[in-house]
Protein backbone atom coordinates (compact mmCIF):
# COMPACT_ATOMS: atom_id res chain seq x y z
CA UNK A 1 0.00 0.00 0.00
CA UNK A 2 1.23 3.23 -0.71
CA UNK A 3 0.45 6.58 0.63
CA UNK A 4 -2.09 7.56 -1.39
CA UNK A 5 -4.02 4.13 -0.83
CA UNK A 6 -3.66 4.40 2.81
CA UNK A 7 -4.99 7.97 2.87
CA UNK A 8 -8.30 6.35 0.75
CA UNK A 9 -8.24 3.67 3.46
CA UNK A 10 -7.67 6.16 6.24
CA UNK A 11 -11.08 8.44 4.90
CA UNK A 12 -13.13 5.02 5.21
CA UNK A 13 -11.86 4.07 8.31
CA UNK A 14 -12.47 7.84 9.37
CA UNK A 15 -16.24 7.74 7.65
CA UNK A 16 -16.70 4.35 9.73
CA UNK A 17 -16.15 6.01 12.96
CA UNK A 18 -19.09 7.69 13.06
CA UNK A 19 -21.08 4.76 13.07
CA UNK A 20 -23.63 4.11 15.70
CA UNK A 21 -22.25 0.66 15.84
CA UNK A 22 -19.82 1.48 19.08
CA UNK A 23 -17.49 -1.65 18.44
CA UNK A 24 -17.48 -1.28 14.86
CA UNK A 25 -16.65 2.35 15.03
CA UNK A 26 -13.56 2.04 17.66
CA UNK A 27 -12.14 -0.75 15.10
CA UNK A 28 -12.33 1.64 12.15
CA UNK A 29 -10.72 4.75 14.31
CA UNK A 30 -7.77 2.34 15.67
CA UNK A 31 -7.21 1.17 12.43
CA UNK A 32 -7.19 4.70 10.75
CA UNK A 33 -4.70 5.94 13.76
CA UNK A 34 -2.64 2.58 12.81
CA UNK A 35 -2.26 3.32 9.35
CA UNK A 36 -1.34 7.13 9.90
CA UNK A 37 1.03 6.24 12.22
CA UNK A 38 2.74 3.73 9.41
CA UNK A 39 2.78 6.84 6.91
CA UNK A 40 3.89 9.43 8.93
CA UNK A 41 0.19 10.95 8.38
CA UNK A 42 -1.71 13.40 10.04
CA UNK A 43 -5.33 14.85 10.58
CA UNK A 44 -3.98 17.77 8.10
CA UNK A 45 -3.10 15.44 5.50
CA UNK A 46 -6.15 13.49 5.60
CA UNK A 47 -8.12 16.89 5.19
CA UNK A 48 -5.72 17.98 2.01
CA UNK A 49 -6.40 14.89 0.39
CA UNK A 50 -10.11 15.79 -0.22
CA UNK A 51 -8.30 18.99 -2.48
CA UNK A 52 -7.80 18.18 -6.11
CA UNK A 53 -6.21 20.54 -8.68
CA UNK A 54 -6.32 20.71 -12.75
CA UNK A 55 -3.81 22.39 -14.86
CA UNK A 56 -3.92 23.92 -18.03
CA UNK A 57 -1.05 25.36 -20.00
CA UNK A 58 -1.25 28.94 -20.38
CA UNK A 59 1.26 31.71 -21.62
CA UNK A 60 3.71 33.44 -18.93
CA UNK A 61 1.06 36.73 -19.73
CA UNK A 62 -2.46 37.17 -20.83
CA UNK A 63 -4.48 39.87 -21.49
CA UNK A 64 -7.02 41.22 -18.20
CA UNK A 65 -10.21 39.37 -20.30
CA UNK A 66 -8.52 36.33 -20.47
CA UNK A 67 -7.33 36.08 -16.48
CA UNK A 68 -11.42 37.55 -16.18
CA UNK A 69 -12.30 34.51 -17.55
CA UNK A 70 -10.35 32.18 -15.28
CA UNK A 71 -11.91 33.78 -12.27
CA UNK A 72 -15.28 33.62 -13.88
CA UNK A 73 -15.09 29.46 -14.00
CA UNK A 74 -13.56 29.44 -10.72
CA UNK A 75 -16.21 31.70 -8.92
CA UNK A 76 -18.95 29.35 -10.71
CA UNK A 77 -17.87 26.00 -9.20
CA UNK A 78 -16.32 27.09 -5.75
CA UNK A 79 -12.32 26.81 -6.86
CA UNK A 80 -9.49 28.70 -6.06
CA UNK A 81 -7.30 29.62 -9.34
CA UNK A 82 -3.50 30.83 -9.97
CA UNK A 83 -1.03 31.01 -12.49
CA UNK A 84 2.03 29.09 -11.65
CA UNK A 85 5.75 28.46 -13.80
CA UNK A 86 7.62 25.97 -13.08
CA UNK A 87 10.31 23.63 -14.90
CA UNK A 88 7.04 22.21 -17.33
CA UNK A 89 5.93 25.31 -18.47
CA UNK A 90 3.21 28.33 -17.15
CA UNK A 91 0.00 27.28 -16.61
CA UNK A 92 -3.75 28.27 -14.73
CA UNK A 93 -4.55 26.01 -12.00
CA UNK A 94 -8.30 25.27 -11.07
CA UNK A 95 -7.96 23.90 -7.23
CA UNK A 96 -11.19 22.94 -5.42
CA UNK A 97 -12.80 20.16 -3.15
CA UNK A 98 -15.16 17.09 -4.20
CA UNK A 99 -13.87 17.01 -7.81
CA UNK A 100 -14.90 20.58 -8.86
CA UNK A 101 -11.61 21.74 -10.02
CA UNK A 102 -12.15 19.42 -13.05
CA UNK A 103 -15.49 21.18 -13.65
CA UNK A 104 -13.76 24.16 -13.67
CA UNK A 105 -11.19 23.12 -15.98
CA UNK A 106 -13.62 21.73 -18.20
CA UNK A 107 -16.15 25.17 -18.54
CA UNK A 108 -12.77 27.10 -18.78
CA UNK A 109 -11.59 25.17 -22.31
CA UNK A 110 -15.03 25.30 -23.47
CA UNK A 111 -15.49 28.74 -23.06
CA UNK A 112 -12.45 30.02 -24.14
CA UNK A 113 -12.79 28.33 -27.38
CA UNK A 114 -16.41 29.96 -28.30
CA UNK A 115 -14.38 32.97 -26.84
CA UNK A 116 -11.72 32.93 -29.20
CA UNK A 117 -14.41 32.22 -31.90
CA UNK A 118 -16.56 34.85 -31.32
CA UNK A 119 -13.12 37.16 -31.31
CA UNK A 120 -12.45 35.90 -34.88
CA UNK A 121 -15.46 36.64 -35.78
CA UNK A 122 -16.01 39.72 -34.66
CA UNK A 123 -12.51 41.36 -36.00
CA UNK A 124 -13.50 39.57 -39.29
CA UNK A 125 -16.52 41.59 -39.73
CA UNK A 126 -17.48 44.90 -37.61
CA UNK A 127 -13.14 45.40 -37.20
CA UNK A 128 -12.88 44.47 -41.09
CA UNK A 129 -11.85 48.02 -41.57
CA UNK A 130 -9.64 48.81 -38.73
CA UNK A 131 -6.22 48.95 -40.01
CA UNK A 132 -3.92 49.99 -37.04
CA UNK A 133 -2.86 46.75 -35.30
CA UNK A 134 -2.77 48.34 -32.05
CA UNK A 135 -6.35 49.73 -32.68
CA UNK A 136 -7.86 46.37 -33.66
CA UNK A 137 -5.79 44.42 -30.83
CA UNK A 138 -7.37 47.21 -28.53
CA UNK A 139 -10.82 47.05 -29.69
CA UNK A 140 -11.00 43.11 -29.73
CA UNK A 141 -10.25 43.10 -26.32
CA UNK A 142 -12.69 45.22 -25.06
CA UNK A 143 -15.17 42.83 -27.01
CA UNK A 144 -14.00 39.98 -25.22
CA UNK A 145 -14.24 41.58 -22.12
CA UNK A 146 -17.89 42.67 -22.50
CA UNK A 147 -18.49 38.86 -23.56
CA UNK A 148 -16.96 37.51 -20.57
CA UNK A 149 -19.33 39.90 -18.16
CA UNK A 150 -22.33 39.19 -20.69
CA UNK A 151 -21.86 35.67 -19.18
CA UNK A 152 -21.18 36.30 -16.15
CA UNK A 153 -24.85 37.58 -15.56
CA UNK A 154 -25.88 33.74 -16.10
CA UNK A 155 -23.30 32.64 -13.68
CA UNK A 156 -23.96 32.58 -9.69
CA UNK A 157 -21.30 32.09 -7.48
CA UNK A 158 -20.89 28.90 -5.89
CA UNK A 159 -20.42 29.59 -2.28
CA UNK A 160 -17.26 28.28 -0.34
CA UNK A 161 -17.33 27.85 3.52
CA UNK A 162 -14.31 29.05 5.50
CA UNK A 163 -13.06 25.78 6.00
CA UNK A 164 -13.03 25.06 2.30
CA UNK A 165 -11.07 28.93 1.71
CA UNK A 166 -8.80 27.62 4.37
CA UNK A 167 -8.00 23.94 3.09
CA UNK A 168 -7.29 25.30 0.33
CA UNK A 169 -4.76 28.08 1.03
CA UNK A 170 -2.84 25.61 3.28
CA UNK A 171 -2.43 23.23 -0.08
CA UNK A 172 -1.46 25.84 -2.06
CA UNK A 173 1.32 27.46 0.72
CA UNK A 174 2.07 23.95 0.89
CA UNK A 175 2.83 22.85 -2.63
CA UNK A 176 3.42 26.16 -4.17
CA UNK A 177 5.08 28.50 -1.29
CA UNK A 178 5.19 32.00 -2.14
CA UNK A 179 3.61 32.71 -5.16
CA UNK A 180 3.60 35.72 -7.31
CA UNK A 181 1.49 37.76 -8.59
CA UNK A 182 0.38 37.11 -12.48
CA UNK A 183 1.03 39.90 -14.88
CA UNK A 184 -1.56 40.88 -17.42
CA UNK A 185 -0.54 41.90 -21.35
CA UNK A 186 -2.68 44.53 -22.56
CA UNK A 187 -2.56 47.15 -25.54
CA UNK A 188 -1.79 50.40 -24.08
CA UNK A 189 -2.09 53.87 -25.13
CA UNK A 190 -5.42 53.50 -26.67
CA UNK A 191 -8.68 54.65 -26.34
CA UNK A 192 -11.60 52.60 -24.55
CA UNK A 193 -14.09 51.44 -26.76
CA UNK A 194 -17.36 51.39 -25.38
CA UNK A 195 -19.31 49.67 -28.35
CA UNK A 196 -17.01 47.15 -28.58
CA UNK A 197 -17.49 46.19 -24.98
CA UNK A 198 -21.37 46.68 -24.98
CA UNK A 199 -21.10 44.17 -28.31
CA UNK A 200 -19.37 41.45 -26.23
CA UNK A 201 -22.04 41.81 -23.38
CA UNK A 202 -24.56 40.94 -26.01
CA UNK A 203 -23.22 37.87 -27.41
CA UNK A 204 -21.87 36.48 -24.08
CA UNK A 205 -25.05 36.87 -22.50
CA UNK A 206 -26.71 34.33 -24.49
CA UNK A 207 -24.08 31.58 -22.91
CA UNK A 208 -25.58 29.83 -20.20
CA UNK A 209 -22.77 28.42 -17.71
CA UNK A 210 -24.62 25.56 -16.09
CA UNK A 211 -23.69 24.21 -12.83
CA UNK A 212 -24.74 20.87 -12.07
CA UNK A 213 -22.25 19.44 -10.14
CA UNK A 214 -22.45 15.45 -10.01
CA UNK A 215 -23.64 15.56 -13.95
CA UNK A 216 -21.83 14.66 -16.76
CA UNK A 217 -19.52 17.64 -18.35
CA UNK A 218 -21.35 17.78 -21.53
CA UNK A 219 -24.22 19.39 -19.79
CA UNK A 220 -22.16 21.95 -18.02
CA UNK A 221 -22.48 24.60 -21.48
CA UNK A 222 -25.18 25.75 -23.55
CA UNK A 223 -26.20 28.20 -25.62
Amino acid sequence: MDKQSALEKIKKCLALGKSANEHEAAQALKHAQILMTQFGLDELDVSLSEISEDRIAAPLTVPQWHWNLVHLCGIAFGCERWHSVNSIGSGFIFCGINGRSELAAYAYTVLLRQLKAARRGYMKTELSRVRIGKNKTARANKFCDGWVRGVRKNVISFAQSEQEIGLITQYREHKYGEMKQAKTRDVKGVRSYRDDYRAGIEIGKDIKLNVPLGQSETNLLAK
